[in-house]
């Protein structure tokens, strides 16, 4: 039971309770600037979602430029190197190449003496040492790896033979047979370095041979 003196005390304690705070809806006006709000908020990330995106593509291409220039570099550089090494093993292997064919001089020199000293009938001791030095020298160049070409009776072949002239060759002669040699022709280490000077048959026409 309230007496009075309880509802002195009420009062006080009613007096100093806070006010109720009254939530104001929210009007279409207030939504509609919320929404305003929301859209930019959303156009300004993808305004920067594009940013980003153009900077990695961006990114993306420079450093796909620069894969594709030291792939380049990379291999104009192998290219320089193989070159550099084919020429340093060209230079050791074919490095006496003029000196050899100095030497091929000395035996075109040596030989033509013994065919001209045969046919003067030279002394036979004077041609016994030229052949014996003749051959002494062939030794040698064989020995550093000097081949002589193989032309007489076989095919003309331009990487091997240079030819001086063509002649009607005999009765079923095949065409461009190598049927004279006017200059040996040697390699070196498997490399041409002074073809064989030819003479070559061509085949008769029929004609000739009705003849």
């Amino acid at each position: 039971m309230i007496t009075s003196s309880n509802k002195k005390q009420l009062i006080p304690a009613e007096e100093n309770r806070p006010p109720a705070v009254i939530q104001e809806k929210p009007t279409p006006l207030m939504e509609n600037e919320k929404e305003l709000e929301i859209e930019k908020e959303r156009k300004l990330e993808n305004k920067r979602f594009e940013a980003l995106e153009k900077a990695l593509n961006e990114e993306r291409h420079r450093t796909e430029d620069y894969l594709n220039r030291l792939q380049c570099l990379q291999a104009d550089f192998e290219n320089h190197r193989k070159r550099v090494r084919r020429e340093i093993e060209e230079a050791t292997t074919y490095g006496n190449e003029s000196i050899i064919k100095e030497f091929l001089n000395v035996v075109d020199d040596l030989e033509l003496s013994i065919q001209v000293g045969k046919q003067c009938t030279a002394p036979t001791n004077l041609i016994e040492g030229l052949t014996m030095v003749l051959s002494k020298t062939l030794r040698v160049l064989e020995k550093e790896g000097v081949a002589q070409v193989n032309a007489l009776g076989r095919p003309f072949d331009p990487h091997l033979h240079e030819v001086v002239s063509k002649t009607v060759g005999e009765e079923d002669q095949k065409d461009d047979i190598v049927v004279e040699e006017i200059q040996k022709g040697y390699t070196y280490k498997g490399k041409i370095i002074r073809p064989s000077i030819v003479r070559v048959a061509i085949a008769q026409s029929p004609s000739n041979n009705t003849k």
